[in-house]
């Protein structure tokens, strides 16, 4: 199964991630284990596998 995910920068330069509604809990996971320090890295990393 493929989601449409997306991995983004919003106007003030935060990292945003919209997923769809059946899969919002993954969104929380992953928020919840990525520290501020890593999270541009960890979304970077997530976005590479998603595209490929």
């Amino acid at each position: 199964m493929k989601y449409n995910v997306q991995i983004y920068e919003d106007k003030q330069g935060m990292l945003m991630i919209n997923v769809p509604d059946e899969i919002f809990l993954v969104l929380d996971l992953l928020l919840g284990d990525l520290r501020e320090d890593g999270l541009k890295l960890g979304l970077n990393l997530i976005d590479k596998v998603l595209s490929k």
